[in-house]
Protein backbone atom coordinates (compact mmCIF):
# COMPACT_ATOMS: atom_id res chain seq x y z
CA UNK A 1 0.00 0.00 0.00
CA UNK A 2 1.51 3.28 -1.10
CA UNK A 3 1.22 6.02 1.37
CA UNK A 4 2.39 9.48 1.56
CA UNK A 5 2.46 11.67 4.61
CA UNK A 6 2.11 15.46 5.13
CA UNK A 7 3.20 16.99 8.61
CA UNK A 8 0.94 19.91 9.48
CA UNK A 9 1.50 23.01 11.46
CA UNK A 10 -1.19 22.07 13.66
CA UNK A 11 0.61 19.09 15.18
CA UNK A 12 -0.97 17.03 13.20
CA UNK A 13 -0.14 14.68 9.99
CA UNK A 14 -2.35 13.99 6.81
CA UNK A 15 -2.19 10.89 5.61
CA UNK A 16 -2.90 9.82 2.15
CA UNK A 17 -2.92 5.87 0.92
CA UNK A 18 -3.35 4.75 -2.73
CA UNK A 19 -5.18 1.09 -2.31
CA UNK A 20 -4.84 -1.64 -5.43
CA UNK A 21 -8.06 -2.76 -6.04
CA UNK A 22 -6.18 -6.03 -4.54
CA UNK A 23 -5.76 -4.11 -1.65
CA UNK A 24 -9.28 -2.90 -1.41
CA UNK A 25 -10.87 -6.11 -1.76
CA UNK A 26 -8.84 -7.08 2.00
CA UNK A 27 -9.89 -3.89 3.24
CA UNK A 28 -13.61 -4.24 2.72
CA UNK A 29 -13.35 -8.04 4.01
CA UNK A 30 -11.96 -6.27 7.28
CA UNK A 31 -14.93 -4.17 7.33
CA UNK A 32 -17.60 -6.42 5.96
CA UNK A 33 -16.48 -8.85 9.26
CA UNK A 34 -16.63 -5.48 11.69
CA UNK A 35 -19.91 -5.00 10.37
CA UNK A 36 -21.21 -8.80 10.62
CA UNK A 37 -20.39 -8.72 14.49
CA UNK A 38 -23.78 -6.28 14.75
CA UNK A 39 -27.50 -7.26 13.81
CA UNK A 40 -29.89 -4.96 11.94
CA UNK A 41 -31.52 -3.16 14.78
CA UNK A 42 -31.35 0.10 15.55
CA UNK A 43 -29.84 -0.48 19.16
CA UNK A 44 -27.09 -2.95 17.06
CA UNK A 45 -26.54 -0.34 15.39
CA UNK A 46 -25.80 2.60 17.57
CA UNK A 47 -23.56 0.23 19.14
CA UNK A 48 -21.60 0.25 16.75
CA UNK A 49 -21.97 4.00 15.92
CA UNK A 50 -20.81 4.32 19.20
CA UNK A 51 -17.55 1.90 18.87
CA UNK A 52 -16.64 4.06 15.59
CA UNK A 53 -16.92 6.82 17.25
CA UNK A 54 -14.46 6.44 19.40
CA UNK A 55 -12.14 6.16 16.07
CA UNK A 56 -13.50 8.74 13.97
CA UNK A 57 -14.02 12.06 14.54
CA UNK A 58 -17.87 12.46 13.15
CA UNK A 59 -19.46 15.18 12.27
CA UNK A 60 -23.11 15.50 12.01
CA UNK A 61 -25.50 12.19 11.72
CA UNK A 62 -24.46 9.21 9.89
CA UNK A 63 -26.68 5.72 8.71
CA UNK A 64 -25.76 2.40 8.90
CA UNK A 65 -25.09 2.74 4.71
CA UNK A 66 -22.34 5.54 5.80
CA UNK A 67 -20.78 2.57 7.99
CA UNK A 68 -18.71 1.13 5.60
CA UNK A 69 -16.63 4.16 4.50
CA UNK A 70 -16.23 5.38 6.99
CA UNK A 71 -14.64 2.17 8.87
CA UNK A 72 -12.78 1.50 5.64
CA UNK A 73 -9.67 4.08 6.43
CA UNK A 74 -9.72 2.91 10.56
CA UNK A 75 -8.77 0.02 8.93
CA UNK A 76 -6.35 0.74 6.09
CA UNK A 77 -4.52 3.03 8.48
CA UNK A 78 -4.49 0.21 11.47
CA UNK A 79 -3.31 -1.88 8.74
CA UNK A 80 -0.54 0.17 7.51
CA UNK A 81 0.43 1.22 11.21
CA UNK A 82 0.98 -2.47 11.56
CA UNK A 83 2.80 -3.00 8.71
CA UNK A 84 5.42 0.17 9.26
CA UNK A 85 6.07 -1.15 12.74
CA UNK A 86 7.11 -4.62 11.56
CA UNK A 87 9.32 -2.86 9.39
CA UNK A 88 10.92 -0.71 12.11
CA UNK A 89 10.40 2.48 10.08
CA UNK A 90 11.32 5.79 12.04
CA UNK A 91 7.59 6.49 11.41
CA UNK A 92 6.54 4.23 14.03
CA UNK A 93 7.98 6.98 17.08
CA UNK A 94 5.25 9.23 15.79
CA UNK A 95 3.62 9.91 17.80
CA UNK A 96 -0.48 9.57 17.02
CA UNK A 97 -3.23 10.63 19.34
CA UNK A 98 -6.89 11.07 19.48
CA UNK A 99 -9.17 10.03 16.13
CA UNK A 100 -9.07 10.23 12.67
CA UNK A 101 -10.65 12.98 10.92
CA UNK A 102 -11.29 15.10 8.01
CA UNK A 103 -12.31 11.68 5.77
CA UNK A 104 -11.62 11.58 2.35
CA UNK A 105 -11.88 8.85 -0.13
CA UNK A 106 -11.84 8.91 -3.65
CA UNK A 107 -12.30 6.08 -6.44
CA UNK A 108 -9.45 5.31 -8.56
CA UNK A 109 -9.04 4.60 -12.47
CA UNK A 110 -8.18 1.02 -11.40
CA UNK A 111 -10.41 0.38 -9.23
CA UNK A 112 -8.15 1.43 -6.28
CA UNK A 113 -9.36 4.06 -4.11
CA UNK A 114 -7.17 6.99 -2.37
CA UNK A 115 -8.03 7.16 1.16
CA UNK A 116 -7.28 10.68 2.94
CA UNK A 117 -7.52 11.45 6.13
CA UNK A 118 -5.96 13.57 9.33
CA UNK A 119 -4.84 12.41 12.51
CA UNK A 120 -3.34 14.81 15.46
CA UNK A 121 0.05 14.11 17.43
CA UNK A 122 1.48 14.94 20.50
CA UNK A 123 3.13 18.41 20.41
CA UNK A 124 6.71 18.98 20.37
CA UNK A 125 6.89 21.81 22.68
CA UNK A 126 10.59 24.21 21.91
CA UNK A 127 11.86 27.47 22.84
CA UNK A 128 12.42 29.83 20.56
CA UNK A 129 14.92 31.83 22.74
CA UNK A 130 16.84 31.75 25.71
CA UNK A 131 15.39 34.19 27.26
CA UNK A 132 13.50 32.36 30.00
CA UNK A 133 17.04 31.32 31.55
CA UNK A 134 17.31 34.83 33.19
CA UNK A 135 13.61 34.50 35.00
CA UNK A 136 13.97 33.64 38.64
CA UNK A 137 11.58 31.69 40.30
CA UNK A 138 10.30 33.48 43.70
CA UNK A 139 11.43 31.40 47.13
CA UNK A 140 8.87 29.90 49.09
CA UNK A 141 8.50 30.32 52.55
CA UNK A 142 7.53 28.40 55.13
CA UNK A 143 4.80 28.83 57.38
CA UNK A 144 5.68 31.09 60.55
CA UNK A 145 5.44 29.95 64.08
CA UNK A 146 2.15 31.70 64.37
CA UNK A 147 0.59 30.54 61.02
CA UNK A 148 1.59 27.22 62.10
CA UNK A 149 -0.10 27.00 65.40
CA UNK A 150 -3.29 28.70 63.95
CA UNK A 151 -2.83 25.74 61.30
CA UNK A 152 -2.41 22.99 64.19
CA UNK A 153 -5.56 24.28 65.83
CA UNK A 154 -7.76 24.01 62.79
CA UNK A 155 -6.57 20.54 62.31
CA UNK A 156 -7.26 19.67 65.73
CA UNK A 157 -10.60 21.23 65.83
CA UNK A 158 -11.41 19.45 62.51
CA UNK A 159 -10.49 15.96 64.04
CA UNK A 160 -12.96 16.57 67.27
CA UNK A 161 -15.86 17.67 64.97
CA UNK A 162 -15.02 14.17 63.18
CA UNK A 163 -15.11 12.16 65.94
CA UNK A 164 -18.08 13.71 67.85
CA UNK A 165 -21.00 11.30 68.53
CA UNK A 166 -23.71 12.30 66.51
CA UNK A 167 -27.51 11.41 67.34
CA UNK A 168 -30.83 10.68 65.15
CA UNK A 169 -33.13 12.35 67.88
CA UNK A 170 -32.74 15.82 69.89
CA UNK A 171 -32.65 14.08 73.53
CA UNK A 172 -32.13 16.02 76.85
CA UNK A 173 -28.56 14.40 76.91
CA UNK A 174 -27.66 16.55 73.49
CA UNK A 175 -24.83 18.42 73.89
CA UNK A 176 -25.35 20.32 71.14
CA UNK A 177 -27.72 21.17 68.00
CA UNK A 178 -27.33 23.72 65.02
CA UNK A 179 -30.70 24.85 63.49
CA UNK A 180 -31.33 26.83 60.45
CA UNK A 181 -33.93 29.14 60.85
CA UNK A 182 -36.00 30.96 57.61
CA UNK A 183 -38.66 33.50 58.07
CA UNK A 184 -41.60 33.87 55.79
CA UNK A 185 -44.04 36.53 55.23
CA UNK A 186 -47.89 36.65 55.18
CA UNK A 187 -47.28 35.51 51.40
CA UNK A 188 -45.04 32.44 52.38
CA UNK A 189 -42.06 34.34 50.24
CA UNK A 190 -38.99 33.65 52.51
CA UNK A 191 -37.51 37.27 53.86
CA UNK A 192 -34.91 36.59 56.26
CA UNK A 193 -32.40 33.41 57.26
CA UNK A 194 -30.44 32.67 60.35
CA UNK A 195 -28.58 30.06 62.41
CA UNK A 196 -29.62 29.00 65.56
CA UNK A 197 -27.06 27.00 67.83
CA UNK A 198 -28.16 25.36 71.73
CA UNK A 199 -26.28 23.69 73.88
CA UNK A 200 -27.17 21.45 76.83
CA UNK A 201 -28.22 23.76 79.09
CA UNK A 202 -31.59 24.21 77.03
CA UNK A 203 -32.28 20.79 77.66
CA UNK A 204 -31.65 20.25 81.12
CA UNK A 205 -34.37 19.60 84.08
CA UNK A 206 -33.84 23.23 85.67
CA UNK A 207 -34.39 25.58 82.90
CA UNK A 208 -33.16 29.23 83.91
CA UNK A 209 -34.87 31.41 81.46
CA UNK A 210 -38.46 30.84 79.41
CA UNK A 211 -36.18 31.56 76.47
CA UNK A 212 -34.34 27.83 77.48
CA UNK A 213 -37.81 26.62 78.45
CA UNK A 214 -39.66 27.35 75.21
CA UNK A 215 -36.51 25.64 73.55
CA UNK A 216 -36.66 22.53 75.45
CA UNK A 217 -40.34 22.22 74.83
CA UNK A 218 -40.46 22.38 71.10
CA UNK A 219 -37.47 21.01 70.07
CA UNK A 220 -36.82 17.94 71.69
CA UNK A 221 -37.91 14.66 69.85
CA UNK A 222 -37.21 16.26 66.77
CA UNK A 223 -35.05 14.64 64.02
CA UNK A 224 -31.84 15.26 62.14
CA UNK A 225 -32.84 16.98 58.83
CA UNK A 226 -36.61 17.28 60.20
CA UNK A 227 -38.31 20.75 58.92
CA UNK A 228 -41.08 22.33 61.33
CA UNK A 229 -43.07 25.98 61.44
CA UNK A 230 -44.25 27.61 64.45
CA UNK A 231 -45.81 30.63 64.85
CA UNK A 232 -43.44 33.92 64.46
CA UNK A 233 -45.33 35.97 67.06
CA UNK A 234 -45.03 33.66 69.43
CA UNK A 235 -41.12 33.13 69.83
CA UNK A 236 -38.98 34.48 71.94
CA UNK A 237 -37.07 37.28 71.48
CA UNK A 238 -33.95 35.05 70.98
CA UNK A 239 -35.59 33.17 68.07
CA UNK A 240 -36.91 36.33 66.05
CA UNK A 241 -34.76 38.20 63.13
CA UNK A 242 -33.29 41.54 65.72
CA UNK A 243 -31.09 42.60 62.49
CA UNK A 244 -30.66 46.46 61.94
CA UNK A 245 -33.29 45.90 59.42
CA UNK A 246 -36.88 44.86 60.44
CA UNK A 247 -38.40 41.95 58.84
CA UNK A 248 -42.00 41.73 58.52
CA UNK A 249 -42.20 37.62 59.61
CA UNK A 250 -45.30 35.23 60.18
CA UNK A 251 -44.56 32.27 60.06
CA UNK A 252 -40.79 30.22 60.81
CA UNK A 253 -39.00 26.90 59.37
CA UNK A 254 -36.95 25.21 61.73
CA UNK A 255 -34.42 22.62 60.04
CA UNK A 256 -32.44 20.43 61.95
CA UNK A 257 -28.99 20.89 60.59
CA UNK A 258 -26.83 18.88 63.40
CA UNK A 259 -27.09 16.96 66.30
CA UNK A 260 -24.09 16.35 68.53
CA UNK A 261 -24.74 14.08 71.55
CA UNK A 262 -21.03 14.26 73.22
CA UNK A 263 -18.30 16.06 72.01
CA UNK A 264 -14.54 14.79 71.15
CA UNK A 265 -11.82 15.96 72.99
CA UNK A 266 -8.65 14.99 71.68
CA UNK A 267 -5.85 14.20 74.90
CA UNK A 268 -3.73 11.45 75.76
CA UNK A 269 -6.16 9.39 76.90
CA UNK A 270 -8.41 9.56 73.89
CA UNK A 271 -5.24 9.23 71.04
CA UNK A 272 -5.48 5.46 70.70
CA UNK A 273 -8.99 6.32 69.03
CA UNK A 274 -7.87 8.27 66.39
CA UNK A 275 -6.89 6.40 62.83
CA UNK A 276 -3.67 5.49 60.85
CA UNK A 277 -1.26 6.81 64.25
CA UNK A 278 2.22 6.07 63.96
CA UNK A 279 2.92 3.62 67.25
CA UNK A 280 5.79 6.09 68.10
CA UNK A 281 2.69 8.70 69.13
CA UNK A 282 2.16 8.32 72.78
CA UNK A 283 1.56 11.68 73.92
CA UNK A 284 -0.17 15.12 72.99
CA UNK A 285 3.36 16.27 71.92
CA UNK A 286 4.33 13.96 70.15
CA UNK A 287 1.38 13.94 68.21
CA UNK A 288 1.80 18.03 67.94
CA UNK A 289 5.65 17.39 66.54
CA UNK A 290 3.95 14.89 63.88
CA UNK A 291 1.09 17.17 62.81
CA UNK A 292 2.99 20.45 62.78
CA UNK A 293 5.88 18.91 60.54
CA UNK A 294 2.69 17.24 58.25
CA UNK A 295 1.12 20.60 58.00
CA UNK A 296 3.90 22.45 57.50
CA UNK A 297 5.08 19.55 54.32
CA UNK A 298 1.65 20.23 52.76
CA UNK A 299 2.22 23.55 52.79
CA UNK A 300 5.02 23.89 51.92
CA UNK A 301 4.06 21.95 48.65
CA UNK A 302 1.04 23.64 48.07
CA UNK A 303 3.06 26.74 48.00
CA UNK A 304 5.73 25.72 45.42
CA UNK A 305 3.03 24.46 43.13
CA UNK A 306 1.66 27.71 43.38
CA UNK A 307 5.26 29.72 42.25
CA UNK A 308 5.83 27.03 39.96
CA UNK A 309 2.96 27.93 37.90
CA UNK A 310 3.70 31.66 38.02
CA UNK A 311 7.25 30.55 37.33
CA UNK A 312 6.17 28.14 34.10
CA UNK A 313 3.03 31.00 33.03
CA UNK A 314 6.06 33.65 32.87
CA UNK A 315 8.41 31.02 30.58
CA UNK A 316 5.66 30.57 28.58
CA UNK A 317 4.73 33.89 27.45
CA UNK A 318 8.67 34.51 27.10
CA UNK A 319 10.21 31.89 25.23
CA UNK A 320 8.15 28.76 24.14
CA UNK A 321 6.56 27.47 21.35
CA UNK A 322 3.76 25.30 20.93
CA UNK A 323 0.72 23.84 18.98
CA UNK A 324 -1.49 21.94 20.94
CA UNK A 325 -4.25 19.78 18.65
CA UNK A 326 -7.63 19.83 18.85
CA UNK A 327 -7.72 16.52 20.29
CA UNK A 328 -5.89 16.86 23.03
CA UNK A 329 -7.72 20.45 23.59
CA UNK A 330 -11.35 19.24 23.38
CA UNK A 331 -10.38 15.51 25.45
CA UNK A 332 -9.51 18.15 28.25
CA UNK A 333 -12.30 20.60 28.17
CA UNK A 334 -14.37 17.45 28.33
CA UNK A 335 -13.47 16.75 31.19
CA UNK A 336 -14.05 19.59 32.93
CA UNK A 337 -17.18 19.78 31.51
CA UNK A 338 -18.00 16.39 32.88
CA UNK A 339 -16.08 17.18 36.77
CA UNK A 340 -18.42 20.10 37.10
CA UNK A 341 -21.45 18.44 36.39
CA UNK A 342 -20.26 15.28 38.65
CA UNK A 343 -19.65 18.44 41.58
CA UNK A 344 -22.60 20.08 40.65
CA UNK A 345 -25.23 17.84 39.28
CA UNK A 346 -28.77 18.72 38.40
CA UNK A 347 -27.99 22.37 39.50
CA UNK A 348 -25.45 22.60 37.09
CA UNK A 349 -27.53 21.37 34.11
CA UNK A 350 -30.21 23.47 34.56
CA UNK A 351 -27.70 26.71 35.15
CA UNK A 352 -26.09 25.63 31.70
CA UNK A 353 -30.01 25.66 30.12
CA UNK A 354 -29.55 29.43 29.78
CA UNK A 355 -27.39 29.88 26.90
CA UNK A 356 -25.41 33.16 27.85
CA UNK A 357 -24.24 30.95 31.14
CA UNK A 358 -23.59 28.11 28.93
CA UNK A 359 -21.35 30.26 26.31
CA UNK A 360 -19.79 32.37 29.44
CA UNK A 361 -18.94 28.69 31.13
CA UNK A 362 -17.91 27.44 27.88
CA UNK A 363 -15.41 30.23 27.07
CA UNK A 364 -13.64 29.94 30.67
CA UNK A 365 -13.17 26.23 30.15
CA UNK A 366 -11.64 27.09 27.02
CA UNK A 367 -9.16 29.68 28.52
CA UNK A 368 -8.33 27.80 31.74
CA UNK A 369 -7.62 24.28 29.17
CA UNK A 370 -5.48 26.28 26.91
CA UNK A 371 -3.32 27.92 29.96
CA UNK A 372 -3.28 25.00 32.04
CA UNK A 373 -1.83 22.89 28.75
CA UNK A 374 0.57 25.73 27.75
CA UNK A 375 2.10 25.55 31.26
CA UNK A 376 2.16 21.30 30.98
CA UNK A 377 4.17 21.56 28.45
CA UNK A 378 6.38 24.07 29.44
CA UNK A 379 7.19 21.96 32.37
CA UNK A 380 7.99 19.33 29.81
CA UNK A 381 10.89 20.43 28.21
CA UNK A 382 12.02 22.91 31.39
CA UNK A 383 12.07 19.45 32.94
CA UNK A 384 13.96 17.66 30.10
CA UNK A 385 16.83 20.95 30.07
CA UNK A 386 17.43 20.02 33.92
CA UNK A 387 17.42 16.33 33.19
CA UNK A 388 14.05 15.60 34.98
CA UNK A 389 12.81 12.49 33.92
CA UNK A 390 9.11 13.86 33.32
CA UNK A 391 7.90 10.17 32.43
CA UNK A 392 9.11 8.82 36.05
CA UNK A 393 5.89 8.61 38.57
CA UNK A 394 7.75 8.00 41.20
CA UNK A 395 9.60 11.50 41.11
CA UNK A 396 8.30 14.49 42.91
CA UNK A 397 8.89 16.48 39.75
CA UNK A 398 7.82 19.75 41.32
CA UNK A 399 9.99 19.18 44.03
CA UNK A 400 13.15 18.06 42.03
CA UNK A 401 12.51 21.27 39.81
CA UNK A 402 11.81 23.67 42.36
CA UNK A 403 15.22 22.52 43.83
CA UNK A 404 17.20 23.18 40.66
CA UNK A 405 15.40 26.59 39.81
CA UNK A 406 16.78 27.52 43.48
CA UNK A 407 20.06 26.23 42.79
CA UNK A 408 20.06 29.35 39.71
CA UNK A 409 19.23 32.23 42.55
Amino acid sequence: MQHHLTKLPTSAYEINFICSKDEVKILNKLTSQVLSEYGETVEEQERLLKKIKSKVRLEGDYKRDDYHKILLPVRAFIVWMNNILEKDSPIHKIQFIGAIYSVDIQDLENEGKSITFKIDVCPEPQFKNDDWLSIKIEPVEPLTEEELQEEYDDEVQDICYNKNTYSETITKDCCEVDIHIRYFDKNENPTALKKFNCNKKFFQTNKDTEFEKYVSENFIGRKIEEEFELPYNELPQELKYNESEEVEAVTVLFYVAEIIEKHFELNEQTLAELDNLPESVKTMADFETLTKKSIQDKVFKKRVEKHLNTYLERVFDTSVDVVIPKTIIESQIDKRWNDLKKRFGDEFNEMIKEKSCFEKIQKELVKTTQTSLNKYFTRLIVCEYFGIDSENKELDHDQLLYQKLCEKL
